[in-house]
């Protein structure tokens, strides 16, 4: 019986810590369109984060509240998913649009509170339309506060993505009146997003 007290103590004063430490980590972002040569030579339209491309990191810690300040000032709808995280009781803030929210209308804002469950390393991008091939991506680390499994020297974080020479919407056009076999770096036909149209576009995201 001492056992079993002593033991329900250490897990109360366990709870009380971590809760001690948990945090509410905030990100203000005001996603725009900028002009960019990312190959060094031709210049075009991509979708920045604080006139950032890629987007900035985003890290927090295991049992903090990610809280993402999201201003959109595109010309469209837009939304942010957090590539990984579970979202258990939080699916509002999935990010999906025209699934589990419409969408962050143009010239409007809206707030992601995240608790976060797990740790490891995921990524956040745009998920309204094809707006992360257009840069609206990047990497989100959650971290341990009781320590890493293993040692290592030090942490390394590398994205890569297929960078068109023309914007997402034109990249995925259909090609027209061709039945030439794909070379690879054909279009791809996509269904259009209108058609599922949640009808709240122009009103917010509520």
């Amino acid at each position: 019986m001492p056992l079993y007290i002593h033991a329900r103590c250490v897990l109360a004063v366990t709870a009380l810590a971590a809760a001690a430490l948990a945090a509410r980590v905030e990100y203000d972002w005001t996603i725009t369109n900028v002009n960019l040569k990312m190959d060094g030579v031709r210049e075009r339209r991509a979708v920045a984060v604080n006139g950032a491309v890629p987007m900035p990191f985003a890290t927090a810690s295991l049992g903090d509240t990610l809280v993402l300040r999201v201003r959109n000032e595109l010309d469209e709808p837009t939304g942010l998913h957090s590539h990984g995280i579970t979202n258990n009781g939080t699916n509002y803030y999935d990010g999906a649009g025209r699934v589990t929210e419409c969408g962050i209308a143009p010239g409007s804002q809206m707030e992601y509170s995240i608790p976060l469950r797990q740790t490891g390393t995921y990524w956040i991008h745009g998920h309204h339309n094809s707006q992360y091939i257009n840069g609206l991506r990047g990497p989100l680390i959650i971290t341990n506060p009781a320590g890493e499994p293993y040692n290592y020297d030090e942490d390394i974080v590398l994205t890569f993505e297929d960078w068109m020479p023309k914007y997402s919407t034109a990249t995925m056009e259909p090609s027209a009146g061709t039945d030439a076999a794909p070379t690879g770096t054909d279009a791809t036909p996509t269904a259009q997003s209108s058609e599922h149209s949640c009808g709240c576009e122009a009103g917010g995201d509520e």
